[in-house]
């Protein structure tokens, strides 16, 4: 015999796994979100610190904040990717 709640059981346990499948792009995204906002504010202050302090700054074939702004938004998307990654997965304890 067919017992209904074997059939229940895999319909609770196909949506925990749709759930976790969901749960994990999320925070995926949040991360990249994450990282592309401190890479914009790392743009600012790398623009701003490149115009006021470094005028003479070459990097990628440009010079001052523009080139400031360049290394300034590389080190912020990298920080905020480091940053994002270990808020949105690290482990809980007793897991």
């Amino acid at each position: 015999m067919i017992n209904p709640d074997d059939e229940m059981e895999g319909d609770h346990r196909k949506m925990a796994q749709i759930f976790t499948c969901w749960r994990i792009v999320w925070r995926i995204s949040a991360v990249i979100l994450v990282g592309l906002i401190s890479g914009v504010v790392g743009l600012l202050v790398g623009a701003i610190l490149g115009g006021n302090f470094f005028p003479g700054f070459l990097f990628n074939g440009v010079q001052g904040y523009e080139a400031t702004g360049q290394v300034g938004f590389l080190l912020g998307f990298i920080i905020g990717i480091l940053l994002g990654w270990h808020l949105m997965f690290r482990r809980k304890p007793g897991q």
